[in-house]
């Protein structure tokens, strides 16, 4: 019922008393039941903890004030990192993790965020610095987590191979020992240990077992994930990521304790390229006429189009008009469109053993079942290889990863990986020298990943002396015009398992039903019983507060809806707090996901129904198909019964007036039959017409991603991603900023280093700082509309006016001011040839101009 904080002077007292009686100074917690904070006073300013350490683990803790020795003393071991930006990631890391206190050495800060373009060697540099953690006595036991089985191998083995001497397991394969000084796991396998360990009786991590956690591929959607994992062990955290700094998210800045834009240490493509550590990319543009502009009927041969009708009469559908290139090789699969990629990519790709040889290749495939297409394809197309030469690695793949080690070697098959995302991050092959992207690609980052996948040195590749240069990219489907005309990428959404959603759904519904004053004894029954549905499942989770870790994380919130009584007027921030905080943790007790689908889908018409939203349009045509298609099964008994429902589901008629209970009969009586149909997804179709092959380029060297050299530009992209900070959005939304806030922004802005002193700022341009500022992000369009609204109350404008007024909002949403000099200029004098003078005369223009001064002015600040 208190504030944990209210017992830190208590607690330091005791400490200052069992100091003074035994001479020696304890680690001190403190905490309410829910929070918990510890502090090691001599070293860290207090910190919130998940729970208590252990008395050897405390020991180690107090031990290490004698022993701990300075990190920034330490050189790496020059066989393990020795090249000079690995150097200086460590050192770095070290500087950011150790600081001069007035007693000595103390703790700064402690986590970390590297960025350093793949193939430079983020894991080396990590044992390198794990190397130095063990000698400099800051580390015991390290954890070592990556997002896939494959990564943790490949990172096992190389640790194992730079430091031979520290005991290692797999936890994925390995049982755990609490011993073992090196552990690797993938982010679920630890999540899973450490609620699964305090009911099986096996060895449990406890909060202090780790000094180090090394997370790979740090980025946003591992830590919103699996972020449990990092409150539950109080550890040193050190990121590591191939995605360039522009394009990793500013919420995986904020996990590593970073300012946006600014890891602590970055060594990127561009530089690496220029360092002769990487191997340049160069693109070749294979997209055919299918794959670039899709099918259309129209467009083909008479025997062509008998074929197109063939294919969709064989799954009972109508011939469409057209098919967009969006399907192509999602649900239809052409085979002379893989023969004129597999035949491009032989003619041009480059080649080993004197030119007779196509070079280790990897061929990004859009799913599954495309990439069993293309393999089948290749092996009718390229007999003489024996069905050897060409491989699908994917999860689906049993022996993936004996596959993967296959591909690794270099004179032996597989030369051609066809990857269904398994070996789009993280695999480590030097001998790669040409990627096939068979798929489009919407983020940015991943896209630059792949990329990296590539562009490992390969020494010796073609003949003594003669080492790789470069590799090839063939890009089928357009991606680097796609990220042209979109540098930012489209970013994919968190996807919530089918159990948290109908969870969710369920307190909607209810309280959709309240808000629509659903008030007859029958709806407020039923409303009280999809909240009692929803209570239970809590209730469940509350039961298990002593077992599950993941459980006492969020027991304040389990605690609070455990209770009944707080579910009868959920609010949405309610709501939206249950569901962001418990909703992860809900597990339907049912193992037919087709039923928990269709109940999700009728949960969702209720709620449409009640709401009047389009939920209930739009689930009724997807009812009345899955009932058209259990009508084909009418011989099996279970749908005979259901006959009659299913046949008046499809009528107009049963729907003139629906409801709830018409809904909830159907959720409870169809549910059972879902398993019949099959999968909701547009069937498979396979057909053999002729495509376009791709016109003959040759390899265009590709742009890579660069750190801007010119001093202005680094100001602009600093400015760029911190349009959060709060001066620069008052100066982006026309709000008044104070002397002291305009020197606040310059410190933020002039660092002294890279982006040099307020002296070098001037010494570039004359432009005050916030006008600056405006021009790089525009001015908000609705503050610009506001700025003019006193100007245009009570005034009948004339249509001129009315588009001249709108130019002048145009340019400031994009350039932030406006000179007065320019309204008589292009395109104001395209309305009238005066400019301002002959669309606004006297007293109008004169408060026009006064507006846009007022607008100017207050960028430049008081």
């Amino acid at each position: 019922t208190v504030n944990a904080n209210e017992g830190k002077a208590q607690a330091v007292a005791y400490a200052d008393a069992l100091e003074k009686r035994f001479g020696r100074r304890p680690i001190i917690f403190y905490t309410n039941g829910f929070e918990t904070w510890i502090w090691d006073d001599q070293f860290y300013p207090p910190r919130s903890i998940f729970g208590f350490y252990r008395k050897d683990e405390l020991e180690l803790l107090i031990e290490r004030r004698q022993s701990r020795k300075d990190l920034r003393l330490f050189q790496p071991a020059p066989d393990i990192a020795g090249r000079y930006y690995q150097k200086e990631a460590i050192k770095r890391v070290s500087e950011a993790w150790v600081t001069d206190g007035s007693n000595g050495m103390v703790g700064k800060f402690r986590k970390a965020l590297t960025v350093m373009a793949t193939g430079t060697g983020k894991t080396r540099t990590a044992a390198a610095f794990v190397d130095i953690m063990l000698k400099a006595n800051w580390a015991k036991r390290v954890l070592f987590l990556a997002d896939r089985n494959s990564l943790v191998t490949q990172a096992k083995r190389s640790f194992n191979e730079q430091l031979p001497n520290l005991t290692a397991i797999d936890l994925t394969k390995e049982k755990a020992d609490t011993t073992t000084r090196l552990v690797f796991s993938t982010y679920p396998t630890m999540l899973n240990r450490i609620d699964s360990a305090r009911n099986s009786g096996e060895p449990i991590f406890g909060v202090g077992h780790f000094d180090l956690i090394i997370v790979d591929e740090a980025h946003r959607s591992i830590y919103k994930k699996y972020e449990d994992i990092f409150t539950y062990f109080d550890a040193l955290m050190l990121g590591l990521t191939a995605t360039p700094r522009d394009e990793t998210h500013r919420d995986t800045y904020q996990s590593f304790d970073c300012e946006q834009g600014n890891p602590t240490y970055y060594y990127e493509l561009d530089t690496a390229v220029k360092d002769q550590y990487l191997t340049p990319p160069l693109q070749v543009k294979a997209g055919t006429k299918f794959l670039q502009r899709g099918m259309k009927y129209t467009d083909l041969k008479p025997e062509e189009q008998e074929q197109f009708e063939a294919a969709f009469a064989e799954i009972g559908e109508e011939t469409p008009d057209e098919v967009s290139s969006a399907a192509i090789n999602k649900w239809l699969f052409n085979k002379d469109t893989a023969r004129k990629i597999l035949n491009n990519l032989f003619e041009k790709g480059v080649k080993i053993d004197s030119g007779d040889k196509l070079g280790k290749t990897i061929i990004f495939a859009k799913n599954q079942q495309h990439a069993e297409f293309i393999e089948t394809v290749f092996n009718e197309q390229f007999p003489e290889h024996s069905g050897k030469f060409a491989e699908v690695i994917s999860y689906k793949n049993k022996f993936a990863q004996d596959a993967i080690d296959k591909f690794k070697i270099k004179d032996r098959n597989p030369q051609i990986a066809i990857s269904v995302d398994m070996l789009d991050t993280g695999i480590d092959v030097p001998e790669i020298v040409n990627l096939v992207f068979f798929k489009p690609v919407y983020s940015k980052a991943k896209f630059w990943q792949m990329i990296g996948r590539g562009t490992r040195l390969c020494e010796n590749l073609f003949a003594p002396d003669k080492h790789k240069e470069h590799f090839l990219v063939f890009d089928c489907c357009g991606n680097f015009e796609f990220f042209e005309m979109n540098p930012q990428g489209h970013s994919g959404n968190e996807v919530k398992s089918v159990s948290h959603r109908i969870f969710e759904i369920r307190m909607l519904l209810a309280e959709a039903m309240r808000a629509n004053n659903y008030i007859d004894d029958e709806y407020i029954a039923y409303r009280n019983s999809l909240l009692d549905i929803s209570h239970q499942l809590v209730l469940g989770l509350y039961n298990q507060r002593d077992t599950a870790i993941r459980v006492k994380m969020r027991l304040p919130v389990i605690e609070t809806y455990a209770q009944r009584d707080n579910w009868n007027n959920l609010s949405p921030l309610n709501i939206q707090e249950i569901s962001k905080e418990i909703g992860p943790l809900i597990t339907l007790d049912d193992p037919d996901e087709k039923a928990k689908i269709f109940d999700l889908l009728l949960l969702r018409m209720q709620t449409g129904l009640v709401t009047g939203g389009a939920d209930f349009s739009r689930g009724l045509k997807n009812l009345q198909i899955r009932s058209n298609r259990l009508l084909t099964l009418a011989n099996i008994p279970a749908v005979r019964e259901k006959l009659p429902l299913l046949k008046a589901i499809i009528t107009d008629e049963y729907w003139k007036e629906p409801s709830l209970n018409q809904l909830e009969k159907i959720r409870e009586e169809l549910r059972a039959l879902m398993y019949l149909l099959e999968s909701d997804s547009q069937a498979n179709i396979y057909m053999d017409i002729e495509d376009e092959a791709p016109i003959s380029h040759d390899p265009e060297a590709v742009l890579l991603p660069v750190e801007p050299e010119n001093y202005l530009e680094k100001v602009r992209v600093f400015v760029r991603r911190n349009k959060e900070y709060l001066v620069i959005k008052k100066l982006t939304s026309n709000q008044p900023i104070t002397s002291s806030e305009l020197e606040q922004l310059e410190e933020l802005l002039f660092d002294g280093e890279e982006r040099g002193t307020k002296a070098d700022y001037e010494s570039q341009t004359n432009q005050p700082l916030g006008i600056f500022i405006r021009e790089i992000l525009g001015l908000d369009r609705k503050a610009a509309m506001e700025a003019f609204s006193s100007f245009l109350q009570n005034q009948n404008l004339t249509a001129g006016q009315q588009n001249f007024i709108n130019l002048i909002i145009d340019h400031l949403t994009q350039k932030g001011h406006i000179a007065p000099k320019m309204l008589y200029e292009f395109p104001y004098t395209n309305i009238h040839s005066a400019g301002v003078d002959g669309v606004f005369g006297g007293d109008s223009g004169d408060r026009l101009f006064a507006v846009i001064e007022g607008v100017n002015e207050m960028a430049v600040g008081a």
